[in-house]
């Protein structure tokens, strides 16, 4: 297996990537995955990722050709393509009581606005996409978790700015308040899954040459996908997200896992290979809860 930090494109679908040059030539080149697979370098046209995050400090991991079981402490969701299905996104805290309401437990037990007034389906298409910065969502959705967090939209920067100002800003971003994520596991959408990232790590600093002086920003940009394209026809969660998720791929058998990732007290890594005929991935065995990381 290979590691790497940078420099990887991850998409593993063709073996080669069709381009007109600048001079108007068409090139053709084998993509980074096939061709390390193609000279032994790692097993699979595959990989496993977490991002990781600066602050609080987590350090990420990506494996090409395998993964690390222990960045894996739930049992992973298995749709039949690459993306997933989000039912809910919820507001909560799991101790010491909310800075909203002074208890305990779920803030938002649904965001109603998670989904179009067009849409019938109970849930919305999304794909966890490392190659996008930001959470990319309906405006509507982010106008709901905007109303109960200290952030305002800034047209300028076209970000939703975290308010420094606000009694409840430090409360919310130090201690642990979350955004929970419900995914359907079942095309039934009777079973779900949640994976929960702090919002400390929805607490983004822009800097010069953007900026200056720097300020915080909640990592939110409003989106509505293009019809004409079935590949941008969903909403992206991507490397705000996958900060606190785990996402692996095997493009041989056109598998996609996602699960929760631990915190920045991590269990001890365990390198797993992915096989060119994997279907399933095993996650790490008797993990700790997401809460003890």
């Amino acid at each position: 297996m290979a590691n790497s930090s940078h420099g990887f494109h991850f998409n593993g679908a063709a073996n080669y990537s069709n381009w007109k040059s600048a001079n108007g030539t068409d090139v053709t080149a084998i993509r980074d995955l096939p061709a390390a697979c193609a000279n032994g370098y790692i097993p699979s046209i595959s990989y496993g990722l977490h991002i990781g995050s600066v602050s609080p400090n987590i350090s990420g991991t990506l494996y090409l050709g395998g993964y690390d079981s222990s960045r894996c402490i739930t049992t992973s969701i298995e749709p039949d393509n690459h993306t997933f299905s989000l039912a809910d996104i919820g507001l909560l805290v799991s101790s010491d009581g909310s800075a909203i309401t002074g208890k305990n437990g779920s803030i938002v037990s649904s965001v109603s606005n998670l989904r179009s007034t067009s849409q019938t389906t109970n849930s919305l298409t999304v794909l966890s996409n490392p190659g996008l910065p930001y959470l990319y969502l309906l405006e509507e959705t982010c106008a709901v978790i905007a109303s109960y967090l200290p952030i305002t939209f800034n047209s300028t920067y076209d970000l939703y700015l975290w308010d420094e100002s606000s009694p409840t800003f430090s409360q919310l971003t130090h201690s642990p308040h979350s955004l929970s994520f419900t995914f359907c596991t079942s095309t039934t959408a009777s079973t779900t899954t949640d994976i929960t990232v702090p919002l400390a790590l929805f607490n983004l600093t822009l800097t010069s040459p953007i900026t200056s002086p720097p300020f915080q920003y909640f990592p939110y940009r409003a989106y509505t996908p293009p019809t004409s394209n079935t590949l941008r026809n969903t909403f992206h969660l991507g490397r705000a997200f996958l900060q606190a998720a785990f996402l692996a791929q095997n493009w041989q058998t056109d598998k996609t896992w996602l699960a929760q990732a631990p915190g920045p007290a991590p269990p001890e890594g365990n390198i797993e290979k992915i096989a060119v005929g994997d279907a399933t991935l095993a996650g790490m065995p008797s993990p700790p809860s997401w809460a003890d990381t």
